[in-house]
This record gives structure tokens, sequence and C-alpha cells, in this order.
């Protein structure tokens, strides 16, 4: 809350003063009642008592204006938290409304991704074995061991010879 610091430092001058005069009335309050216990003369003690209750009612006026600062610090500051906790609640709406936004288009691109994916392989795979070279089947063919030796000569008499004469 900008002005805050102001503030405060305000109401901390203000009740530092009020401290410092409560505590000078407080000490003169003391001292005149040295005075009147050292006093034998009724009419010396007669104006002192009249300057105490003065000063005691004085004290008593500073007291309150430091009780009305500190309820209205209290107040102020109280305010600015409501306000700050205000602004924390709004912020916190933002950013999970904005992080579930970015979540959905990341989990969208994420399925844009894999469908791609999958389209591309399945392409591949429907186009890797098509054309002049087939697939040979894994499998072995079981055929007749006359079927084999035939096989195997005819593939051979058609070879070239490789023996030098």
């Amino acid at each position: 809350m900008k002005g805050m610091g102001a503030l405060l430092s305000m109401y901390s001058q203000a009740g530092g003063g009020l401290e410092e005069r409560g505590s000078k009335l407080k000490a003169e309050i003391k001292r005149i009642d040295h005075e009147l216990k050292d006093t034998q003369s009724d009419e010396k003690k007669k104006s002192l008592s009249q300057k105490k209750e003065e000063l005691t009612s004085q004290y008593k006026r500073v007291q309150s204006k430091m009780q009305d600062l500190l309820k209205s610090i209290s107040s102020t500051t109280k305010k600015a938290a409501l306000s700050i906790d205000k602004d924390i609640d709004g912020l916190t709406k933002h950013f999970t409304s904005k992080a579930k936004r970015v979540a959905g288009d990341l989990n969208k691109d994420i399925d844009d991704l894999t469908a791609n994916y999958k389209t591309k392989l399945a392409a591949f795979d429907k186009n890797k074995f098509s054309g002049p070279f087939k697939r040979r089947s894994p499998v072995p063919s079981y055929k007749s061991d006359s079927d084999t030796d035939t096989e195997s000569t005819a593939s051979t008499s058609s070879l070239p010879s490789t023996t030098s004469s």
C-alpha cells in the first residue's frame, strides 16, 4: 500500500512526542509528591496539591491520546493488511487462471505432437515395405531336403566359375 511507511512514520513521531510528554509529566508528579511529603506549610501543600491535580489531569489526557493513537495505528494497519490480502487473492486468482490456460495449451500441443507422430509413424511403416524391396518372412520355409539340393545346385551352376586355368 503506497504511503504506508510515511503514515507509520508520522504515527511513530506523534507517539514518541506523546510518550516523551507523558514521561516528563510523570517525573514532575513524582517530584511534587516528594515535595508534598517534605513540606510543613498548609498553604504550600495546597498549591502543590493543585499543581499535582493539574499535572495528573494532563497525564491522563496524554494517556488517552496515546490510546487513541494506538487504536488508530491498529485500525490503519488492519486496513492495509486487508488491502494486501485482497491484492494477493486477486493475484492468486489471476495467476491460477493463467497457469490453467498455459497447462491446457501445453496439453493440446502435446496431443497434437503425439497425433502427428503417430500419423508419420504409420505412414513410414506403410511405405517401408512396399515397392521393389519386399520384406522377407522371418519364418523359414520347410521344404524337403531333395528340393533344397536341387535348388542349391541350380543356383551354383548359373554362377560363373572362379577357378583359373
